[in-house]
């Protein structure tokens, strides 16, 4: 697949492969589908949250890493500047998506997609770093009902444990678990202890 060659956000930052398919599971997306979603941005918007498609018509128009387009969009998402936020347009995705199936990105339609490709690729949530190190272990506890993130617990290198849950507009709140107890003054006392 070729871009268009005047497209806005052409020039932006990349995320990598293991980026997208974090923002697809973080969105709730189906993990497996997650490299063939991965694959499906990469071949849309080459990995830049940015990207605007430019030269179509309003409603056709393309934004973000999946390029998402006003007319088939989900508006109580996000429209336009909002879908440029990774995580706002993985949201709209997923809805997409749960709608309308894989074949709704012309990308895995023509099977241009597939030359991006990549199998046995960790997936790098969207979380800030924890302690000193990003999380080195995570598991994501989804609602059965809805299939939404309710909660993501993390572990770094350092033995740093913490927990991510979703906020309003795609924001999360951190709590650090490392140190869940006090003592009788108050201090914090640590919850895992070194042999």
């Amino acid at each position: 697949m070729t871009f268009p060659p005047a497209s806005y956000g052409a020039d932006s930052p990349q995320i990598t492969y293991a980026q997208a398919e974090g923002y697809w599971l973080a969105a709730g997306g189906p993990a497996v589908v997650m490299a063939i979603m991965a694959a499906v941005a990469q071949a849309e918007s080459g990995l830049r949250p940015a990207r605007v498609q430019e030269g179509q018509p309003y409603q056709t128009t393309g934004w973000g890493l999946w390029q998402i387009t006003p007319g088939d969009s989900v508006s109580q998402v996000g429209v336009d500047q909002e879908l440029l936020d990774p995580l706002t347009n993985a949201k709209a995705a997923v809805i997409k998506y749960k709608v309308l199936g894989l074949r709704a990105w012309t990308t895995f339609a023509d099977g241009s997609y597939t030359r991006f490709l990549e199998r046995n690729i960790a997936p790098v949530l969207p979380f800030p770093p924890i302690g000193d190190e990003m999380a080195a272990n995570f598991e994501v506890v989804k609602n059965d009902a809805s299939g939404a993130i309710e909660a993501v617990f993390v572990q770094d290198a350092n033995n740093h444990l913490g927990q991510y849950t979703p906020g309003p507009g795609g924001s999360w709140t951190y709590t650090d678990l490392t140190f869940f107890a006090k003592d009788g003054e108050g201090n914090p006392t640590p919850a895992l202890t070194s042999a």
